[in-house]
C-alpha cells in the first residue's frame, strides 16, 4: 500500500482528463506513454480490478497471475508444428494472452495467430510505412528502442512457435505504443482490436469485459537541474524549491524535530533507515525520494506553485560540459535574488571551494564516470553488480552496486562535511538532486536492455517500508516502485541520458552467465594484518598463490587465464575519524610515490561515505565496517602486457585526495584486510 493519508491527494490540474470520459481514446498532454484506453461513464467500476495492465516497461520481468477471464494456455492442437502451415484465427471471442508462466512452458495457437499479425506490423516498421496513431517523438524513440533489443534478439520477425516469450512481449508493446495502447505487454479486448486490422478482416467483437479506468492522476517531469539553471539560475522550479525547503526548515531544522513535515525530521529519516551496502538501496531511496517529494509539493502548492511541481535531478555527466560538475549557482549563493533573504538551498558546511561563487570545485571527472551502466545483473552472488549484492542472511550487509561505488558515494565523498555523513546528508538540500540522479540512472540502465531486468527474489519486490507518521506517512513495497509512471510514483525524467556503451559491456555478459554458475569464487591472496591509511601513501603487498580449489583449472603458473575475472576486495574498512574523503587506489605501480603520475595503474576510487557510522557498534550496523570490490580484470591484462603483471605478488597503493585546499586530514582509517580473488 502507499499513500496512505488524505492529506497526500494531490490538487487536480485543470487540464487533468477527467475520470467520466467517451469511449474514443484521448492522448495525455504529459507523458508519450501514458495513454490509456478510455471507458465511458456506465463502465466505471472499482479503479484497477480488471485491466489489461499497467507495467509500462518493456523490461519488466515479474509474471502476471491468470485470471478466471484469461485463457489457460495448455499444449491443445495449434498449428506451429513443422508442415502444419500458419495458425488459422481462432474462432468467437478473442482471449486475454500474456507473457506468463503458463504460456512460456507451453505452446498455443491463438499466441501464433498473434504473432503472425504483429509479424506484419514489423514488417511495416522495417519499412518505415507504420501509420501509428501516437506519433509523439518519444513515442517513435521508444518502440525504435525496443526495435533494437527485438533484431539483437534475432526475432525479427518473430519466430511463431506459438510460445508468448520475451520477444513477442517486445514486439506486442511496440505495437501498443504506436497505436496508443496501454502498454503492457497484455493481448487484450483492446489491443486484438486494433491488431485484427493488420488481418484485413473486420475483428471478432469481444465479449464484455470490465473496462480499464482512466487514472487522474498527472505525470510530473523531473528535469535536469542544470537545463534549468543555463535558462535561469533561479527558474521557477528551483525558485519554489527554494520556497519549499525554507518552509519545511521553519517547522524544525535540527534532525531530532518532532513534525514530520518539517526539513530534520525528513533527514533524519536517512539518518535511521537508510539501506546501504546490499540490493536495497535503489528501491528504499526510490520511496524516500518519493515521501520527500510529497511533502515538498505539498509545500509548493501552499505557496501558490503548481500541483505537478516535481524535484529536480543533479546530472553531473551531462557530456563534456565542466560546468554540470560543479554545484547550481542558486546551490551556491547566500542569499536570495533580494540579497537579503537567507538562501535555504545554501549549505555552508560543504567541502572545500564548493560554494565558490565565481570558481566552484568541480567533481572530479574519473570519479562519476558511468561504467555501472555496463553491469548486466542487478545482483549476483559474487559480487555487487548494478544495484548491490544479495545479502546471504540477516547479518550479512552485502556488497554496495557499482551505482553506489560510482557515482553516489563519491558524490557525497567528494562534497563532504554534512554531505559526506550518512547521518546528516539529508540536511543538504543538493542531497535530494543527488538522489534524483542515482534514481534516473537505475531507470537509464533497464533502458539499455540486453537482458538487464530488477530482481525477482521476493526478498526484494516484497519489502516494504514506513516513512512518517501522522498526515506524513507513507507505506510502500519495492514492487509497487517499479513503474514509475505509473500511479502510486507518478513521474518521469526529462532525458534518460545514456553514454555510448563499453567493450565491458560484452565481456561482462560472459560474466554474468559464469556467475550464476554453481563454481564459486577463489580467493588467491590477502594482506596477514590490517592496512593503516593516514594522511600519506600507504602500500599493501598481497601474496598471491595458484588457486587449488573451484578456479584451479582457470589459473596456471602464469596467472588467471582468458574468462577469469580477477577482483580486489577492500575489507572492513574502518574509522572513528577520516582522513582524507576519497583514496585513490592503485596497483603495481614501479615507484608508489608517483602514482598519481601513472594514471594507467590507477584501480579507481575508495569512498569514504559511511565509514565511521559503519565503524560503530549498534542495532544497524555490526561495527565492521565497509566493504567494496573492483573488478580489475582488464588492468591486470594491461600490466600483463606490459610486462609489470608478478603472478606471485601484489602491490596495492593507497593514495589520500587532498581537498581544494591542498589539505588532508589526519584520520585513523584502516582496512581490514586486501585480497585477492578469481572468478
Amino acid at each position: 500500500m502507499s499513500d496512505l493519508e488524505t492529506p497526500w491527494v494531490q490538487p487536480e490540474a485543470p487540464w487533468a482528463a477527467s475520470e467520466h470520459t467517451t469511449s474514443e481514446h484521448t492522448e495525455s498532454a504529459e507523458a508519450p506513454w501514458a495513454a490509456t484506453e478510455q471507458t465511458t461513464s456506465e463502465q466505471l467500476i472499482e479503479p484497477f480490478a480488471t485491466q489489461e495492465g499497467f507495467d509500462e516497461s518493456p523490461f519488466a520481468s515479474e509474471l502476471q497471475t491468470e485470471t478466471e477471464n484469461e485463457l489457460l494456455l495448455e499444449d491443445v492442437a495449434h498449428k506451429c508444428r513443422p508442415g502444419e502451415g500458419p495458425p488459422a484465427a481462432p474462432g468467437g471471442a478473442r482471449p486475454l494472452i500474456h507473457q506468463s508462466t503458463a504460456a512460456v512452458r507451453s505452446r498455443n495457437a491463438t499466441v501464433g495467430y498473434a504473432q503472425q499479425l504483429l509479424n506484419r506490423f514489423l514488417e511495416q516498421v522495417r519499412g518505415g510505412t507504420m501509420a501509428c496513431a501516437d506519433t509523439r517523438p518519444a513515442t517513435l524513440q521508444h518502440i525504435a528502442s525496443l526495435h533494437q533489443q527485438l533484431k539483437r534478439n534475432g526475432q525479427d520477425p518473430l519466430v511463431v512457435d506459438c510460445r508468448f516469450g520475451p520477444s513477442t512481449d517486445l514486439a506486442t508493446k511496440m505495437f501498443q505504443a504506436c497505436h496508443g495502447l496501454l502498454r503492457d505487454g497484455k493481448i487484450g479486448p483492446r489491443t486484438w482490436a486494433v491488431l485484427e486490422r493488420l488481418a484485413g478482416t473486420e475483428p471478432v467483437r469481444p465479449d464484455p469485459v470490465p473496462p480499464v479506468p482512466t487514472p487522474t492522476q498527472t505525470v510530473a517531469v523531473r528535469e535536469d537541474v542544470w537545463t534549468l539553471s543555463r535558462q535561469d539560475p533561479w527558474h521557477p522550479t528551483i525558485r519554489f524549491y527554494a520556497a519549499a525547503v525554507g518552509a519545511m526548515k521553519a517547522l524544525g531544522a535540527r534532525l531530532d524535530s518532532a513534525d514530520p513535515k518539517s526539513w530534520g525530521f525528513l533527514a533524519n529519516i536517512h539518518n535511521e533507515q537508510c539501506e546501504h551496502g546490499n540490493f536495497h538501496f535503489l528501491s528504499w531511496h526510490r520511496i524516500y525520494l518519493h515521501h520527500f517529494e510529497k511533502v515538498a509539493r505539498e509545500a509548493v502548492v501552499r505557496l501558490g506553485g503548481p500541483a505537478t511541481w516535481a524535484l529536480p535531478y543533479w546530472n553531473y555527466n551531462a557530456g563534456n560540459r565542466d560546468d554540470s560538475r560543479s554545484l547550481p549557482p542558486a546551490f551556491r549563493e547566500p542569499t536570495l535574488p533580494d540579497g537579503r533573504t537567507p538562501n535555504p538551498l545554501f549549505e555552508p558546511q560543504r567541502g572545500a571551494g564548493f560554494n565558490d561563487r565565481s570558481r566552484p570545485t568541480l567533481l572530479a571527472a574519473n570519479n562519476i564516470e558511468l561504467t555501472a551502466l555496463d553491469e548486466l545483473a542487478f545482483t549476483t552472488p559474487v559480487r555487487g553488480g548494478f544495484g548491490g549484492r544479495t545479502p546471504a542472511g540477516a547479518n550479512d550487509l552485502g556488497d554496495p552496486g557499482q551505482v553506489e561505488l560510482e557515482p553516489h558515494n563519491l558524490v557525497h565523498s567528494m562534497i563532504g562535511r554534512v554531505m559526506g555523513d550518512p547521518a546528516t546528508a539529508g540536511l543538504d538540500p543538493i542531497f535530494w538532486l543527488h538522489h534524483a540522479n542515482i534514481d534516473r540512472l537505475w531507470e537509464t540502465w533497464l533502458a539499455r536492455g540486453r537482458g538487464r531486468a530488477n530482481p525477482t527474489d521476493t526478498r526484494w519486490t516484497t519489502r516494504s517500508w514506513t516513512m512518517g507518521n501522522g498526515t506524513a506517512r507513507t507505506q510502500m513495497r519495492t514492487s509497487e516502485v517499479l513503474s514509475i509512471s505509473a500511479p502510486p510514483l507518478s513521474y518521469r525524467y526529462a532525458v534518460l541520458e545514456d553514454p555510448v556503451p563499453t567493450s565491458r559491456e560484452a565481456e561482462l555478459e560472459a560474466v554474468s552467465q559464469f556467475e550464476h554458475e554453481a563454481r564459486p569464487p577463489e580467493v588467491v591472496g590477502a594482506t596477514p594484518r590490517p592496512v593503516a591509511i593516514g594522511s600519506q601513501l600507504s602500500v599493501a603487498n598481497v601474496s598471491i598463490a595458484r588457486p587449488t580449489g573451484p578456479m584451479a583449472e582457470m589459473a596456471d603458473e602464469s596467472g588467471p587465464k582468458p574468462g577469469t575475472r580477477v577482483h580486489l576486495r577492500l575489507e572492513n574498512v574502518t574509522a572513528t575519524r577520516l582522513g582524507a574523503e576519497v583514496v585513490d587506489v592503485f596497483l603495481n605501480v614501479p615507484d608508489p610515490a608517483r602514482a598519481r603520475d601513472m594514471p594507467e595503474h590507477r584501480v579507481g576510487a575508495m569512498p569514504m561515505f559511511g565509514v565511521v557510522r559503519a565503524s560503530k557498534r549498534d542495532a544497524r550496523h555490526s561495527g565492521g565496517g565497509v566493504s567494496a570490490t573492483f573488478d580489475i580484470t582488464d588492468l591486470v591484462q594491461r600490466l600483463r602486457e606490459k610486462g609489470q603483471w608478478d603472478p606471485a605478488q601484489l602491490r596495492v597503493a593507497f593514495v589520500p585526495v587532498a581537498d581544494a585546499e591542498g589539505r588532508v586530514p589526519d584520520g585513523d582509517v584502516a582496512v581490514g584486510r586486501v585480497s585477492l580473488f578469481f572468478s
